[in-house]
Formats: C-alpha cells, structure tokens, sequence
C-alpha cells in the first residue's frame, strides 16, 4: 500500500491513488474508494500551481463510472425494490450543490428560461461536501416549476445509491451534469443507461474537474478558452460551445455616463475576495489608488472585500492625496448590469488574477466599455477572448493607467455600440436557445486572442508560494529538536506543555 504524500489526500501518483481506491473497491468500502477520489481532486486544486494548468485526468473519470456501473449492476441483482423504472417526465439537472447566488447556479437558471429541454424538470443534488441551504436554493428558483431534490445523509455511498435510484425511476429526457470538481458521486451516478441523452456542462473548467474525458452525448464548453482547451489540448473534438447568458435589461441607448457628462472617469470592478485577493504579482489594493490618483476619477467595487484589501485601499488613497468618497464599496447587487448603468461607470475594468466571465456578459449587454486583464499565468485568467475585438486588455498596471489616462467621451461612446453588439451576436437567451437546437452543429466559440504567457513570472510566482511551507518546514523541525532535548532532560512538566504546543504546528508531511 503506497502512502499519501499528504493528509489532504495527494498520492505520489494517480496509479497508486488508484490502486488504493480499487484495494478498497474489492474490499466492499464503496464510500472509501470514492471518499480518496474526492479528496484526491480537492488537494490538487487547493494548489494554486493547479490552476490553468491541470483540467483532467482519464483515469480518475474511469474509476468513478467503472465504480457505478457495478454499484448499479447489484442494485439491479439485489431487486432493490425502488429500482423500477417510471416514466420519463423531462429534463434532470444533476449538481453537487447550488447557492443564492453564483456562476453556475446563474448559468442552470438561464438553462431553465430558455425551455429548450422540455417542461417538468427536476434538480438533484448530491450535497457531497454536506453544505447544501435547500431552503435558500428553493427560495432562488421559486419562479419556475422545478422539482428540486437533495440527497439525504449518509455516506458517499449511500448518496450514489439515492442517486442511482432516483435517476432510474426518473429517467430523464436530457441528464445535464453540473458537478463540483471533486464530486465522486455525480460522476458515478451519471451512467449511460439511465437518461436519453446526457450533456456535460463543463463549468469548472480552469482546475482539475471530474467527468471531463468521458465519451457523453454532448461536452458542452461555455468559454472561448474553454472551448479551445478541450478540443485542442485535452483531445475532445466532439465539444461545443454554449454561450454565457444575461437576463437583456434593454439596449442601453446613447452611453452618457459620467465622463460623457462631464464628469471625472468612473471605473468598476466586482468580484468577491476569491476573484482578486490570490498570490499574484499585482494585487487589486494596490492598483485601486494608483487608479484613482491617475484619473482624478472615481471607481466602484460591488462585490464582499477582506478588511486588509479595503485597508490597502484606504490607505494607499491617503498617500496618494485621494479623497475617500471617490472610492464606492458595495458588497451586493442583484444585477450588476443594472448596477453600473445606476452608478454612471464609464468603464468596466474585470477582476484579475481570476476573471468574472458572467460579470463581463453583465458589463457587454449593459453598454460599458469593458477592460480585461491578460493574465501571464494562462488565458482563463484574464477572460480577454470573451471581448468584443476591439476591446483593451492589459498586462501591467502602467499601461492600465496610460489607456485609462487616454480614454476619453467619443470613444467611449463608440466602445459601448461595440460591447453592445457583442451581446447580441453571442449572449442574448435567444443566441443560446439557437445553439442548443443545433446540437453537435452549433457554431464553434469566438476566435481566440493572441496571448503569451510568462513563464519566468509563473516559476517565480511558485517558488514564492513554496517559501512559506518551508519556513514552517523549518519551524516544526526545530521545535521538535527542542522537544526532545527537553524530553531527554526529563522536565517533564514543560515537556508536556510544549508537546501540546508542537501538536498544534502542522508538519512538513502534513502541508
């Protein structure tokens, strides 16, 4: 038996990850086998080195279909007496969990409105992180005629059984697969046999995600990066690409925000903390005042901040002589299209390192010249393939600051026709209701943007993340030396009083 690297799961190898899980598989440990899968995925992506950079793996989807198939194969030899068939009523919407608000919890609700799978739709969810708010996903999607269904307590096991069982007795006309990376469950429960057509909606796409590799009906990409990353790196030549979607408030008529109006620029950005507070060469708090200094302007941020970035803000606002009503906090919109028309934003500058694609969907239909970031670490940071072909993106923050300096009303003006236009070629719920009736004939996604990425950055980015694992590496290893001298000197008091202090430190074999 090969030992993990870590306690989070990580295996020297995904065979030996493997060979444990099917050590485990003939041992009957059903929920075992899928409990090392499922934490297996979760410790490769809480590694930022991951992101962009590890989408898939062949094996692991194997596993986890191979593993259904036999837990639905003895489910059947068993006459499990909820196992009998009923009849298909509609399309199945099966997630890990969904939330109030959200990618893709926004991205299943505009499924829901385009109507394209027929009526009487249900959503299961198999809650294999235990932190589903059924109430409040009820709540959210109290508007439309769904069934909605979560998995009771249990083991992994016993939530692929529910599964299982259900999906058998629904018998889905269309099963659209909205897993989390890591679920187990949903990969498993998900078997060929069990729904007329089944589509994976790949909306995890920039770490390592269950389900990627396996020969479904339809792979559905709803990203240019995406799209072309599965078909061009990851060998899914069947794929097709779903465009994102925004409830279409209306054309925004003539831009007149504040600049037009003859005010000082007015930026917005929106993201939660997950979006811009990440190890990264340049940091949002630190471009936020530099911004506002070289503008003379104003910037907005929707969207829940750390108190250390809000201070960072603040404080770099002082030093730069910036007053702090310049600087709008908002920490929830219901719509952030209707929020930057409400605030007057001349332009939308997106979330970086990690980029908020439905936000910038928001931001084209709503009219507002938009700004992306090209990430050095890969294109699915920067999200710049989703802009209109002549929309800006920027590498450094001093050639933000130069665009910036230079915009002024006319182009701006004529920047939101085109952001506009960009709408309603790919994102109106029409454009994706189109696109869903194509089926395997759907059009392919935008053409990409040149990009370069930077390798040199990336190394030293990883270098630096590694730094602290080591000084703790570090830390522990003298701490356990003076334990032992202690130990050795018989003070068995303090010995026992540092032994309580050591436990609580994490080891070099624990990180």
């Amino acid at each position: 038996m090969v030992k993990p690297l870590t306690e989070s799961g990580l295996y020297p190898t995904v065979d030996d990850l493997l060979g444990e899980a099917n050590a485990r598989l003939d041992a009957d440990e059903i929920s075992d086998a899928l409990r090392l899968v499922q934490q297996f995925v979760t410790a490769v992506n809480a590694d930022p080195r991951a992101i962009a950079r590890v989408f898939a793996d062949r094996s692991l989807d194997d596993f986890c279909q191979a593993l259904g198939a036999r837990v639905l194969a003895r489910m059947a030899a068993d006459n499990v007496a909820e196992m009998s068939e009923g009849a298909a009523v509609g399309p199945v919407y099966l997630a890990t969990e969904l939330y109030a608000t959200g990618g893709h919890t926004a991205v299943l609700e505009d499924l829901l409105k385009a109507g394209s799978f027929g009526e009487h739709p249900t959503i299961l969810l198999t809650n294999v992180l235990g932190t589903v708010n059924l109430e409040v996903i009820r709540r959210r999607f109290a508007a439309y005629s769904v069934n909605i269904e979560c998995v009771p307590d249990g083991s992994l096991e016993d939530r692929l059984r529910w599964t299982l069982t259900r999906l058998r007795a629904l018998r889905p006309t269309h099963l659209l697969l909205f897993n989390h990376h890591q679920d187990s469950v949903a990969i498993a429960a998900a078997q060929p046999s069990l729904a007329a057509q089944t589509i994976f909606y790949h909306h995890a796409d920039h770490h390592l995600c269950l389900g990627v590799t396996l020969p479904y009906d339809l792979h559905v990409d709803p990203s240019p990066a995406g799209y072309h990353n599965c078909r061009e790196q990851l060998g899914m030549r069947a794929n097709v690409y779903w465009p994102l979607t925004a409830e279409d408030r209306g054309a925004p008529g003539l831009h007149r925000r504040s600049l037009t109006a003859g005010g000082g620029l007015r930026t917005c950005s929106t993201g939660t903390r997950n979006k811009f507070e990440q190890p990264y060469r340049f940091q949002y708090g630190d471009l936020v005042p530099r911004m506002l200094a070289a503008t003379q302007g104003s910037h907005v941020h929707i969207g829940v901040l750390s108190d250390s970035t809000l201070e960072c803000i603040a404080e770099g606002m002082r030093r730069a002589g910036v007053p702090a009503e310049r600087f709008t906090y908002i920490e929830w919109v219901p719509s952030v299209w209707q929020a930057l028309q409400d605030e007057a934003v001349d332009v939308y500058i997106g979330s970086f390192p990690v980029a908020g694609a439905r936000a910038t969907v928001e931001a084209l239909g709503s009219g507002t010249p938009v700004i992306a970031h090209q990430s050095y670490l890969s294109r699915f940071h920067g999200a710049t393939d989703m802009l209109y072909p002549q929309g800006y993106s920027w590498s450094t923050p001093d050639e933000l600051l130069a665009h910036l300096a230079a915009l002024d009303a006319q182009g701006l003006q004529q920047e939101a026709l085109w952001a506009r236009a960009r709408f309603d070629q790919f994102h109106t719920l029409d454009a994706l209701r189109k696109t869903i009736a194509a089926g395997h004939d759907a059009l392919p996604s935008p053409p990409l943007r040149d990009y370069t990425s930077d390798p040199l950055q990336i190394l030293l980015d990883d270098i630096g993340l590694g730094v602290p694992a080591e000084r703790l590496a570090a830390e522990a290893g003298r701490l356990q030396a003076t334990l032992q001298e202690i130990h050795a000197s018989r003070s068995w008091k303090l010995a026992r009083a540092i032994s309580k202090f050591v436990q609580k430190v994490p080891f070099a074999g624990s990180l």
